[in-house]
């Protein structure tokens, strides 16, 4: 499976454990970063991580240690795409609406 994943400055060192994890177990990881510690905006990782997947986990690093995030991500993986099929009708809409999320067409 493809799994996309992404933090802010406070959770790369949990992110890299995670992404090998997931390489570990099979799955195809795209960092989508950041690379270093040096801080950014989380928000600005948060869009990016959103344009590439219908399906968010979000863990936050100060509060989950490496081995319960690798617990939450593997029921998370079997529950969310593994065993479920696509149910198509009326979640096809909810999916479309992916493409054009809502705040972007606000005005300031």
């Amino acid at each position: 499976m493809r799994v996309a994943i992404a933090s802010d400055h406070a959770a790369v060192a949990l992110k890299a454990e995670l992404a090998a994890w997931l390489a570990r177990e099979g799955h195809e990881v795209i960092d989508l970063g950041p690379a270093g510690d040096a801080t950014v905006d989380y928000p600005d990782y948060g869009y990016k991580l959103a344009e590439h997947v219908a399906n968010v986990l979000a863990l936050g690093a100060r509060l989950v240690e490496p081995d319960m995030a690798k617990t939450c991500i593997a029921a998370f993986l079997i529950a969310a795409f593994l065993i479920a099929a696509f149910a198509g009708d009326r979640h096809s809409a909810r999916v479309d609406k992916l493409g054009a999320p809502p705040f972007l067409s606000l005005q300031a």
